[in-house]
């Protein structure tokens, strides 16, 4: 399997550290990316729930901003999906998964060996 460089899981892989020399199966790097993905949500919620605690303990929030808020966060997002495909026209071929890649090797019972490409 090829992973390149420039990938999002290649980044959040080496977030921390560099692990390229001598882990080169692809086991070994689909459950580095699940690790590091984990802390960095458990990071985002810790600081989340701080500001939550913050902003709700000076009644920072009225109920008619909070009321404006709930509708604009269910109205926008719609709204924005379908601009964005009218601009952008018809999705890109995706690129290989490489949860869907390790699936298949676990079937198997095999883990195929990574290639780094730049």
């Amino acid at each position: 399997m090829k992973v390149k460089r420039t990938s999002w899981h290649y980044k959040a892989s080496t977030l921390f550290c560099d692990f390229e020399e001598g882990h080169t199966n692809l086991c070994w790097y689909f459950w580095r990316l699940v690790f590091t993905v984990v802390f960095i949500l458990a990071i985002l919620s810790l600081a989340c729930l701080a500001l939550y605690v913050y902003f709700t303990s000076l009644q920072f929030v009225s109920n008619t901003i909070l009321a404006v808020a709930i509708i604009l966060a269910i109205i926008l997002p719609p709204l924005a999906i379908y601009f964005l495909r009218e601009i952008l026209g018809k999705a890109p071929e995706l690129p290989k998964n490489i949860l869907f890649d390790y699936v298949k090797a676990k079937k198997r019972k095999v883990c195929p060996l990574i290639e780094y490409i730049d």
